[in-house]
């Protein structure tokens, strides 16, 4: 029965006492070297059994990794090579099995022969051209299940119409949030630039009125446009979608 991970954590702490209370016998047998000896190697045994505990526990922890989009959307095409695997399996383990047993009868034969025992030999005989002929068949039909296709007509044009219908109101979802971000942008990148506008506008009618002389820059001071503009690497790569230059063809 697998240890759950509380009884893997009461058994290294239970163990982990136990090195502890030899580390003290080792303290009180310090002028005893047999005491000593006996101790160190009651000690190497408990870490060895504290390191097995220790490796037991990460192994009963572990968690595969969780697979990306693309793992899990392309799940759906192991059914059809798990079937394919499965019936190529199957008859290769029927082929196995004549194998052994044709094996068997050879092992029977020579001791039938040795005790001269002709009607076990018949037996024995017409078995194995039996296996002969079955295992014709069965490889003929290893070949034919190999030569099948591994997906039936349509089931890849299915399957992709089936991730089409189930995904597309994710993607709705974020290219309605996309274009309202953008258009927020905009509204937000149009007000900044009008008002700067403006300013450079009062500004230099207020420097006029005192012989030209130029005030300090005041509301930029500090920023930069680095985190106001889009990323033109994002530009190109949203354009693509729309336009697939790379690929030819848009999803």
């Amino acid at each position: 029965m697998t240890k759950s991970n509380n009884e893997f954590k009461e058994a290294i702490k239970e163990k982990e006492a136990e090195i502890s209370a030899i580390d003290k016998e080792l303290k009180e047998a310090a002028d005893d070297p047999g005491k000593i000896v006996l101790a160190e190697k009651k000690k190497r045994r408990a870490l060895a059994e504290l390191e097995t505990l220790q490796a037991a526990q990460r192994i009963a922890e572990y968690r595969p990794a969780e697979p990306t989009d693309r793992q899990e959307l392309l799940k759906v095409l192991d059914k059809y090579t798990d079937s394919h695997k499965a019936r190529i399996d199957k008859i290769n383990d029927d082929i196995a099995k004549l194998d052994r047993e044709n094996a068997e009868i050879e092992m029977s034969l020579k001791e039938a022969a040795e005790k001269v025992d002709t009607e076990t030999t018949i037996q024995l005989s017409n078995r194995r051209d039996e296996i002969k002929d079955i295992k014709k068949y069965l490889l003929q039909m290893l070949e034919t299940a190999k030569s099948l296709p591994l997906y039936p007509d349509d089931a890849l044009s299915d399957e992709w119409a089936e991730i089409c219908k189930r995904l597309k109101p994710e993607w709705d979802n974020k290219i309605m949030a996309l274009k309202t971000i953008a258009s927020a942008y905009r509204a937000a990148a149009s007000s900044l630039i009008e008002m700067n506008n403006t300013l450079l506008s009062v500004r230099k009618t207020i420097e006029a009125q005192q012989d030209g002389l130029c005030f300090p820059s005041y509301f930029s001071v500090g920023e930069t446009a680095d985190e106001m503009t889009i990323d033109k690497v994002y530009m190109a790569q949203i354009s693509n979608i729309f336009t697939n230059v790379i690929y030819g063809r848009t999803l």
